[in-house]
Formats: structure tokens, C-alpha cells, sequence
């Protein structure tokens, strides 16, 4: 993290980045990819992970569909590009599971914007998922093989809860019960 002191020479503010044409960004993209091997390999944009699936690894992600900064169409990229390589979704499940969180935002919290017809969105009123029943879900999966077939999520003062899906699954209200109730809905 760069302390108040840094000077970045060509920018400091100066939003450059806003007159970059199309071929100035794919430059930079491929600048990007060429200095890798000098900035440690970090990007995490390699699709192949058979060699942790092949180990045993079980990875559980989850991204908010209400992410104001990072857009969540990246990571069903990454997994569709996963499931590619993988052999499919069925197996990339078998290892892998993407959750997307209706209303998350970034980091945490809601991202949702209150609309003028309902209740204001909040996490009184928003049900997302905590930090300890996402780590104990994939705990359960890797240390009893419980996959998460999808996670009850509620919101602060209990109002309402939801499943969040596996995708490509998604919450799918049932024609009855309370809309503001899982068990109205189930994964399809």
C-alpha cells in the first residue's frame, strides 16, 4: 500500500486513464500479462486448477450481485472458464462452487439500492451470508464431504432469509409460502 508520500509521476490524479482508447487498454492488458513472471505470477485468472482438484482441494467463492466495484459476470467467467477445463460443471462442482449473493456488495454489507415501491435495503432487511457460515460450510465440505447444496442466508433482524444457490442454480420461488421465507424457494 503506497503511503501519502508516493508520487506517481505520470498520474497523481490526473485521471488519464479516462483518454485511453480501446488499443491503449488491450496494450496495457498484454504489458500486464507479459510482467508476471516479474511481479511474483499473481493474477488468478488461470482456469486450470486440476492439480487442486487432483489434491483434494475444495474451493467455495462467493461474489455479490450487488458489487459496485468488481462486476460478478468475472467470476461466472472464471468458473465457466474452470468448468472448461474441469469437464464440465458437474465436475467442477464435484471441487469448485460459485455462490452469487443477491444484493452483497463489496467486501461486505448491502449493495442493493432502496427502491420507492419496498422496504429500505439494509442488512436489517437484506439477507446475506456471514463470514463464520461460509468458512463452516466449506470446513463441513472438506472435512465430511458435505458439498453445499446452497446456504440459508437471512437478514440482520431475522425479517427474511433466502437460499443462495450454487451457480449455474438459482433461488427459485416455489408459487407458495411467503416470499420472505427459504423454505418458499429451492434451487434449480
Amino acid at each position: 500500500m503506497a503511503t501519502p508520500a508516493f508520487t506517481n509521476a505520470t498520474g497523481n490524479g490526473a485521471n488519464k486513464w479516462t483518454e485511453l482508447k480501446y488499443v491503449d487498454m488491450a496494450f496495457a492488458s498484454g504489458q500486464g500479462v507479459a510482467l508476471q513472471s516479474s511481479f511474483g505470477n499473481i493474477n488468478t485468472d488461470i482456469a486450470d486448477l486440476t492439480k487442486a482438484r487432483d489434491r483434494g482441494a475444495k474451493i467455495l467463492s462467493f461474489h455479490g450481485l450487488g458489487d459496485q466495484l468488481i462486476s460478478p459476470m468475472g467470476s461466472v467467467n472464471y468458473f465457466t472458464r474452470v468448468s472448461s477445463v474441469a469437464g464440465g460443471i458437474v465436475e467442477t462442482n464435484k471441487f469448485y462452487r460459485l455462490f452469487l449473493v443477491p444484493g452483497f456488495g463489496h467486501c461486505a454489507g448491502v449493495g442493493s439500492v432502496s427502491g420507492s415501491a419496498g422496504p429500505a435495503a439494509d442488512t436489517n432487511s437484506v439477507p446475506l451470508p456471514t463470514q463464520a457460515q461460509t468458512f463452516n460450510a466449506l470446513v463441513d465440505w472438506v472435512e465430511h464431504n458435505n458439498a453445499p447444496a446452497s446456504l440459508a442466508v437471512s437478514s440482520a433482524n431475522g425479517s427474511v432469509t433466502m437460499p443462495i444457490c450454487p451457480y449455474p442454480k438459482k433461488a427459485t420461488y416455489g408459487g407458495t409460502g411467503s416470499v420472505t421465507a427459504a423454505a418458499s424457494y429451492t434451487c434449480n
